[in-house]
């Protein structure tokens, strides 16, 4: 009796996965990093995001420079002045270095926040044409391509839908 229960749940499990892999959906995938580096509005976005990013590291260099010449001038001179004077200096040395770090650290959050925000906002905007796509094409289902192990190329429609956002 146990092993007819076994062989019968054995059939159905092996019926129902039958069905399920002879479905008639259409799948497809597109590559969404390729779309983001290769749409028009994409290109703006990354090369702003590249801009300000250029700028900040800009900054920081700056900073740091001003930094290193600070702890120069007190390798010159820690022979030359008193012991209180150079506390002192190594003590606002140590608080800059400090106040760069807390600053170099706002600047790279602020930056993932604006590109998160960024990259969101260009996702949602084409949206709407991708599901469009979807439905002109009865398309079921869109995968990323960087989730998908390996598929026929065929089923990549990744250029299809730059063609059309470059479009709108």
């Amino acid at each position: 009796m146990v092993l007819m229960k076994k062989i019968s749940i054995i059939i159905i499990f092996l019926l129902l996965s039958i069905n399920i892999a002879s479905s008639n959906d259409k799948l497809y995938y597109l590559d969404v990093d390729y779309i983001i580096n290769n749409t028009k509005s994409g290109k703006l976005i990354i090369d702003n995001l590249k801009s300000i990013n250029d700028n900040n590291i800009k900054k920081l260099n700056e900073k740091e420079k001003e930094l290193n010449n600070l702890e120069k001038e007190i390798s010159s001179v820690k022979n030359i002045i008193s012991e209180k004077e150079l506390k002192t200096k190594i003590n606002n040395l140590k608080n800059k270095i400090s106040a760069y770090r807390s600053y170099k650290d706002d600047i790279s959050n602020d930056f993932k926040d604006l590109r998160s925000q960024e990259l969101n906002k260009f996702l949602t905007e084409i949206s709407p044409l991708i599901k469009k796509f979807m439905q002109d094409n009865s398309i079921s289902v869109i995968l990323d391509k960087k989730n998908i192990f390996i598929a026929n190329s065929n089923y990549d429609i990744t250029n299809k839908i730059i063609e059309i956002i470059d479009n709108k």
